[in-house]
């Protein structure tokens, strides 16, 4: 009888509490704008906890709240970083920061004073060498997987490619080496996106003298064997064009175009040495010639590489490397003639000698910004240094050396090994049979 009642006790004592209990109302919900400061809220209205643009990292400036209960600071200002050098300051920008006198550059910290950590007294430091059995020549590059730095390296003895990729502690590895062997015989290689996907290929001339792809797909490589070539054809660069990058050879009285679908042969009879640059300034690479006797410069303008009007010459060169040296806006020229490299300004009608620096031996020449100043030098080998000249404008140049050895030089490299987005340079010898050494020396720009 008790279980019977049991439900209807429980209903009772159920319904006798929902008479009797009182239940407070819930609390009210934060409201933005109401000039309260409610949790999750910096402000409200012209309440502003207490908070100024001087508080908040300011100068200076009027500190409002907006409709989402957030500070405003468009009204606040901060003076370093206006452009103006105000008290306090020793820079702001660019204003006010002097010339590196040495090597390197100074810059405006955040907090406009001088930093002067990039203005060095040495331009170069060595970094681990990479000793092989079977090595060739190489050239510096960042093929996929980007990222990590490759010294990319032919080699003819294998019949193979090979890359090897940075290491911090150890330099360019052969523990981790990556080969791409194709059953051919690559003699040297160049690095550039042939097929225009943002990713770098490997060009490469074989010793019959015809051109190869190796195209990157992913973190892996095919091969491309492209037509045209010549006994003794050489590989001098990579220009850009509007479809990607042209890789450049030269031989048989032509220059050569290489991109993944084929090869493009723009007949240049006599043709010496070739450069590339973009001495029209469009943005495009174009090809510098030396033409005939080697008394006269052709340019051939990129993408289509029509001929220009030559400019003369004084003097056979045997490497030529362009670039703005006086800041004029257009392309001078440095260029190894016998043992010496030679600086010409680019008047518009000719180019008119201007410096020579020894250099013998010397297998090498750029002209590119190596101290990142903002101003382009020039890069050279001589005996057994690299060299940097660097550019203190009006045609001044202060010299800065690094040894790197003697040996039978195959090729000489520039580019980033290290990621720290300054240019460095790698030297490759032979040391006997097909047996390499090269020699590493990084910049100290940055």
């Amino acid at each position: 009888m008790f279980f019977r009642a049991l439900p209807l006790l429980l209903l009772f004592l159920a319904c006798r509490d929902g008479l009797t209990r009182r239940t407070d109302p819930p609390p009210p919900m934060p409201m933005c704008n109401d000039g309260k400061i409610d949790d999750g809220e910096e402000c409200d209205g012209s309440a502003l906890a207490d908070q100024t643009c001087r508080s908040l990292g300011f100068e200076a400036g009027q500190l409002t709240c907006g409709m989402d209960c957030r500070f405003v600071k468009t009204l606040c200002t901060k003076r370093c970083g206006n452009g103006v050098l105000d008290p306090g300051e020793t820079c702001d920008g660019t204003l006010g920061v002097p010339v590196c006198t040495s090597y390197g550059s100074n810059r405006c910290g955040d907090d406009c004073k001088i930093d002067a950590a990039n203005c060095l007294s040495q331009a170069f430091e060595p970094a681990p060498e990479l000793t092989v059995t079977n090595g060739g020549p190489a050239v510096i590059a960042d093929v996929p997987p980007s990222g990590v730095p490759d010294l990319v390296m032919a080699v003819p003895s294998r019949n193979r490619v090979e890359l090897f990729s940075w290491n911090t502690v150890q330099g360019f590895s052969g523990a981790t080496s990556r080969k791409l062997s194709f059953q051919r015989t690559p003699i040297a290689c160049v690095a550039g996106d042939l097929t225009g996907d943002g990713a770098l290929d490997v060009a490469a001339v074989n010793d019959t003298g015809a051109f190869d792809a190796y195209v990157a797909t992913g973190s892996t490589f095919g091969l491309r064997e492209l037509d045209g070539g010549c006994a003794g054809a050489q590989l001098v660069g990579v220009v850009r064009a509007p479809q990607g990058e042209l890789a450049v050879a030269f031989g048989c009285g032509a220059v050569f175009t290489l991109e993944a679908a084929g090869v493009r042969r723009v007949p240049v009879p006599d043709a010496g040495a070739v450069g590339v640059g973009d001495f029209t300034r469009d943005g495009l690479g174009d090809l510098l010639v030396v033409d005939g006797a080697g008394d006269q410069l052709t340019v051939l303008p990129g993408p289509g590489f029509e001929r220009d009007a030559g400019l003369l010459l004084g003097a056979l060169p045997s490497r030529l490397a362009p670039g703005d040296l006086d800041g004029d806006g257009d392309a001078d020229l440095a260029a190894i003639v016998g043992n010496d490299v030679k600086l010409y300004e680019n008047t518009g009608t000719a180019l008119a000698e201007k410096l020579t620096f020894a250099a013998p031996r010397a297998l090498a020449v750029e002209v590119r910004d190596f101290d990142l100043d903002g101003v382009v030098d020039v890069f050279f080998t001589a005996g057994d240094d690299v060299v940097v000249r660097r550019n203190r404008g009006q045609w001044a140049f202060a010299e800065f050396r690094q040894a790197v050895g003697a040996g039978a030089r195959l090729s000489v490299a520039v580019g980033d090994v290290d990621a720290d987005q300054d240019p460095d340079v790698a030297v490759t010898f032979s040391t006997g049979a097909d047996a390499t050494r090269t020699a590493v020396v990084r910049n100290r720009a940055r």
